[in-house]
């Protein structure tokens, strides 16, 4: 008998004693591929970027497909501001295919080279792709396993919902995350292996190895939405708990209920005073356009490039694109303590500037320029009252950001620390946490990387 979903990716989570070993010859496999592959990112200029020009203000490829990029003014409350943004309105597939083996469900995984990646190969989804790159537009091959999402006729779907990227660099953008469950043989092709639910999670404790397209879709795994004795972050040299498993559950009282939390959003939507407007690139204050870059005149946030691109695995080997290069890393910190026992994360309502819906809930600090008055910096500066429990630096969308590697920090505080709970933040249990990942533009895509590191035995 068929297992049920939830009880489908529980044995995908159990950790085995071959566990180690796979992870250790994942990495090595990572590494070897990297030492094989041959990638050349060259930066040119953009009156020599093939098949991409300035037109109407904004910067266009020939087919009017792919993105464009186009200038954008905010206006939020008395602040005002303009920048470049990403226009880019087809919806993406994002999926993995799953398939039982012994028993335990597997996840079909890509070693993926994007022209942005900071170490060339990363983890990705079976499949990653726009609907230009599937429709063929670039005029090469279609992506690998294509055919297993657009045809799903003898395929269980496991996953089905529309996600959003980073609502601070693309305008309104979200992508199809799909897991399905197939049964029939489904012949491995170079650069692809299975690797289980539980080894995927392993492997998110290292610096850029998982993308951030399977990040997200491994966030909408419904983990947390069955009653369950424990939670836990385990780690990969003593794959014990990060957590003393008797301190937490996920049953029991919230701080808040769901009701509490969508009148939290909607009462925040309707009083934002955020409009934004299209404009012409030339027309930016504070940004600079040159040949060869549109730039920040501060260096504070980022510049847009045009390079040239040569990988020889992808469908296309050779391609010219405009990318985004940040001057900093991003912190992205999430707060969690428990309450009478049960565990909660300290969230914010973050209001970006390409949000589908105005606003998304995002971790308890996510800033590119933390100073003394972000809220609740001083928590994670201070080394008395917290524990933390998770601290990497996490690769972003490398097929349109050059070499972003984020830096996102799990951070426990005392359950006897009070502290004051300002206007945009909430508590939400991990329960809850788990629960609005069901539903689409509620969970932006940090709080969603720190989402996919949830684990339960």
């Amino acid at each position: 008998m068929l297992k049920s979903v939830f009880e489908l990716f529980q044995s995908s989570l159990q950790r085995t004693p071959e566990d180690e070993s796979e992870i250790v010859e994942t990495l090595k496999w990572i590494e070897n591929l990297n030492d094989e592959a041959k990638v050349s990112i060259k930066p040119t200029t953009f009156s020599k970027l093939d098949a991409w020009s300035f037109k109407n203000g904004a910067l266009v490829h020939d087919s009017n497909r792919f993105f464009k990029v186009k200038g954008i003014k905010i206006k939020s409350g008395t602040c005002t501001w303009t920048q470049p943004i990403i226009d880019q309105p087809e919806i993406g597939y994002l999926g993995f295919i799953t398939k039982i083996y012994d028993g335990t469900l597997k996840f079909l995984v890509q070693a993926k080279i994007e022209p942005g990646n900071i170490n060339k190969v990363q983890l990705s989804p079976t499949l990653q792709a726009t609907k230009s790159n599937y429709s063929l537009v670039h005029g090469g091959h279609a992506p690998d396993y294509l055919e297993y999402f657009e045809n799903s006729t003898g395929s269980k779907v496991l996953v089905d919902q529309l996600q959003s990227e980073h609502n601070s660099r693309f305008y309104k953008k979200r992508n199809r995350n799909v897991i399905i469950l197939v049964s029939n043989h489904i012949k491995l092709k170079s650069n692809f292996k299975w690797l289980t639910l539980g080894q995927l999670k392993t492997l998110l404790r290292f610096d850029n190895i998982v993308n951030m397209n399977a990040r997200t879709i491994l966030s909408c795994i419904p983990l947390l939405l069955k009653p369950c004795a424990q939670l836990v972050f385990h780690t990969y040299v003593t794959k014990s708990s990060l957590f003393n498993q008797s301190d937490f559950k996920l049953t029991g009282s919230s701080q808040n209920s769901l009701s509490d939390i969508h009148h939290f959003i909607t009462n925040l939507k309707v009083r934002s005073l955020q409009n934004q407007d299209f404009i012409d690139l030339e027309d930016m204050p504070n940004w600079a356009i040159s040949d060869r870059s549109i730039e920040d005149i501060h260096r504070q946030y980022f510049e847009i490039l045009p390079i040239e691109v040569n990988i020889g695995t992808r469908e296309v080997k050779s391609w010219c694109q405009p990318i985004i290069n940040s001057f900093s890393y991003d912190l992205n910190v999430m707060l969690c303590k428990s309450f009478n026992g049960v565990l909660h994360f300290l969230m914010q309502a973050k209001f970006e500037c390409g949000s589908f819906d105005i606003l998304e809930l995002g971790p308890s600090i996510q800033s590119s320029n933390p100073t003394k008055k972000t809220p609740y910096y001083s928590l994670f500066k201070s080394t008395s009252n917290t524990q933390v429990l998770y601290d990497t630096f996490q690769s972003e969308e490398g097929g349109r950001f050059f070499r972003e590697s984020n830096r996102y920090v799990l951070l426990l505080m005392e359950e006897s620390q009070e502290m004051e709970l300002l206007n945009e933040f909430i508590w939400i249990s991990a329960e809850q946490f788990c629960a609005l990942a069901q539903f689409a533009n509620l969970l932006n895509i940090q709080a969603r990387t720190f989402l996919s590191l949830i684990d339960r035995t």
